[in-house]
């Protein structure tokens, strides 16, 4: 699997974690991705093993919670069953863009006990992408995303400003 990923190009990615939210290696770290397709995506890029890599000693059990096309607004109400039956150490929150409903993305949040890593979609929505016009609603949710990040000091990943600058580059 660290053959296959590592021939895959994977766009440079700008990210600093914040203070204390490193994983602790040596040990086993129980990760569940939420989300939908793009979660799945990020599942089996074999991101695993590239994280195995970078924190020697560490094994990563990548637990993959996801269910198509669904955001918060389902997840809010089924966080038990999705996240915390799983008993992770560390939870990533992505490709929720759909509703662009952060109040359903903080009752997440505020249920999950463990770090957070919360993303944005790759890219925008459908309908924004078909249209070619602005769509005010998901023009706003990367930085309204950001404030629930920071309000709940969990770590937060813009994917789409980071698909951006690689296609711009």
């Amino acid at each position: 699997m660290l053959r296959w990923a590592d021939a895959i190009e994977f766009p440079p990615l700008r990210y600093t974690p914040p203070p204390g939210k490193k994983l602790p290696p040596g040990k086993t770290v129980r990760i569940v991705a939420l989300g939908d397709s793009i979660m799945n995506d990020l599942s089996n890029s074999g991101i695993d093993v590239l994280l195995e890599r970078a924190y020697p000693g560490t094994r990563i059990e990548w637990i993959n919670s996801v269910r198509g096309a669904t955001g918060c607004p389902y997840y809010k109400d089924h966080v038990q069953e999705y996240v915390t039956d799983y008993r992770p150490d560390f939870v990533i929150i992505g490709g929720i863009s759909h509703a662009c409903d952060t109040g359903s993305i903080a009752s997440v949040i505020e249920q999950i006990k463990v770090p957070i890593l919360v993303l944005t979609g790759a890219i925008a929505p459908r309908a924004h992408c078909r249209k070619n016009i602005p769509d005010d609603r998901y023009a706003n949710f990367p930085a309204e995303l950001a404030q629930v990040a920071a309000k709940y000091r969990v770590g937060f990943l813009d994917l789409r400003a980071e698909w951006d600058r690689y296609l711009a580059e």
